[in-house]
């Protein structure tokens, strides 16, 4: 407190302004409470520790996550069982096209028990032993959440950390959640990503409140059931064999259809769980004239001869070795540098290089856990670009699109229209491995936009072929199209050929694309032999004619 003089010169005692005080949360209206059997506990707990224990180093832990089976009591929620799923990446569980298959199976086979009970919500795991504030909702957890608790209003997402199971503030290391409300668009989780509070309020404005903490207990074991548990660990010990599995993790070579996939994306229960937008682009972008028509989903039962579905097989060889340069990845983020993590990505690149992409993909996952805890988003983006390119050439397509959309996030955010167009490019071949030509052709069609605005002319040209071999190879060909993107790939090239850029794949930068140039220059003109309007061959030839001859 300060003072001043008077007229009597005695000191007078100064009123200091009063401080505003920033105001409190309002507490929601926490309804009823969460019952969790031991069973369902010993599930979580045995699988979370699976992946993230004192023989694994912390950042090597990975994230876990499952479904809750249980039953509505009124405001009551009865856990009765936990079912492990997968793990995911060190920071965040992103549900993805590969999840939805097993999440249908498992709810059908809940509903055929017939006994009320039903998918009530989600765990999952966030294995920190560092951050004493680990167990909370990412902004990514909320949109997962959104999915259970939108159809279900009482359903609940549970978080674990098996490092905090002594902590007096987090009993047995869990706590259990519900969002405020479930209207969240995606902008607001774009907000929370920097301004959510592990409390769960914003930063911004405390009084806004996205997620509240709901009141659990841990019920049982019975005597039988202790001795059941503890028998079973002691012979799965003694076997050597994980202490629990995740759903369905026995089946080998699994192969995802089309149709399983309809399946999984019309669950009754699970409504729109973690729903990923895998065609929503960027906006803001002029695409290129003319637009893609509708085309067919199904591809031909037998390509044309002399013009397959795909690149030609040494593009393909050189795209699958192709790595980009280690001076470009050390260039960001330099004082985010670890030594362990940039041997481990030059690892990646090996393996790459011997097209063992498995591996690879193993590395950079854990590569990119480091990185992550760094936040440092340059070499984010390298690592989650070359991690999309392994799952697509090992086959793991859907895997690819849920990368390919992380890696666009991250192009963004970095400003790099290279991994842009390749995460849309990775996303079109992959829908075409599926035999989705739409949304394949909307892809290629998108990372063009990207490339060509980053003077990545070889990459956008191939992409321009792409979509021309896929207008040929329509149950209904249309030839006409197929010339059109012909002569844009030429021009790319030929720009590519007079503007080489170092992060494209070698093919781009010798004597092939020359001669692949002529090839295809030819193969476009023995096209025009196949249209019948006068007017419209007439139009081709013009248009072919006004390239730069490639001989």
């Amino acid at each position: 407190m300060g003072y001043t003089m008077s007229g009597n010169n005695k000191q007078q005692p100064v009123k200091e302004p009063a401080v505003s005080k920033a105001p409190e949360p309002k507490k929601p209206e926490v309804k009823g409470k969460v019952f969790i059997s031991a069973e369902a506990f010993r599930a979580i707990l045995l699988y979370a520790k699976r992946y993230a224990n004192e023989n694994i180093p912390e950042y090597d832990w990975k994230e876990v996550y499952g479904f809750l089976i249980g039953r509505i009591d009124k405001d009551n929620v009865l856990v009765d069982s936990a079912v492990p799923m997968t793990s995911g990446e060190a920071t965040e569980v992103v549900f993805g096209p590969s999840h939805y298959t097993k999440a249908a199976e498992l709810d059908n086979e809940i509903a055929e028990k017939n006994d009320n009970t039903f998918v009530c919500g989600w765990w999952h795991s966030h294995p920190f032993k560092s951050n004493p504030t680990s167990i909370f909702l990412s902004s990514i957890d909320v949109g997962n959440h959104l999915g259970f608790q939108g159809p279900n209003p009482l359903a609940i997402a549970l978080v674990h950390d098996p490092s905090k199971m002594k902590e007096k503030d987090t009993p047995f290391g869990i706590k259990v959640f519900r969002l405020t409300r479930t209207d969240f668009d995606q902008n607001e989780l774009d907000r929370y990503a920097l301004d959510l509070n592990p409390e769960g309020n914003t930063k911004s404005n405390p009084t806004d409140i996205v997620y509240y903490a709901v009141p659990f207990e841990i019920t049982g074991p019975t005597a039988e059931l202790f001795a059941d548990s503890l028998a079973d660990v002691i012979d799965k010990t003694v076997k050597g064999d994980p202490l629990i599995k995740a759903y369905r993790e026995d089946d080998a070579n699994v192969t995802v259809s089309q149709e399983k996939l309809a399946d999984a994306r019309k669950l009754t229960r699970i409504q729109d769980l973690g729903k990923v937008d895998i065609t929503d682009e960027a906006g803001g972008e002029e695409y290129l004239e003319p637009d893609i028509e509708t085309l067919d989903q199904t591809p031909s039962a037998e390509e044309p001869s002399g013009l397959p579905l795909a690149l030609p097989e040494e593009m393909e060889e050189v795209n699958k070795t192709h790595v980009l340069s280690v001076e470009d990845f050390a260039s960001g983020d330099e004082e985010l540098r670890t030594e362990e993590a940039e041997q481990q990505y030059l690892d990646a690149l090996d393996f790459k290089k011997q097209k063992e992409f498995k591996m690879a993909a193993d590395i950079l996952k854990s590569t990119y856990r480091i990185y992550s805890k760094l936040n440092a988003k340059h070499k984010m983006a390298f690592i989650k670009n070359m991690l999309m390119e392994c799952y697509f050439w090992a086959g793991d397509v859907d895997d690819a699109i849920v990368e390919s959309n992380l890696v666009e996030k991250l192009a963004n955010e970095t400003k790099n229209q290279y991994f842009l167009g390749n995460a849309r490019e990775f996303r079109g071949r992959s829908f075409l491995k599926r035999g989705d030509m739409k949304n394949a052709s909307q892809a290629f069609q998108d990372a063009i936009a990207a490339f060509k605005k980053g003077s990545f002319n070889a990459k956008a040209g191939a992409c321009a072929e792409m979509i021309a071999r896929i207008y040929y190879n329509r149950e209904k060909p249309d030839v006409e199209m197929a010339i059109t993107f012909f002569a844009r790939a030429l021009l790319y090239y030929q720009n590519a050929i007079k503007n080489p850029r170092s992060m494209e794949p070698a093919w781009a930068r010798d004597a092939f694309i020359t001669n692949h140039g002529a090839l295809l220059e030819k193969q476009a003109k023995g096209l025009i032999g196949e249209l019948k309007d006068g007017t419209k061959v007439k139009q081709m030839k013009e248009l072919l004619v006004n390239l730069k001859p490639w001989d």
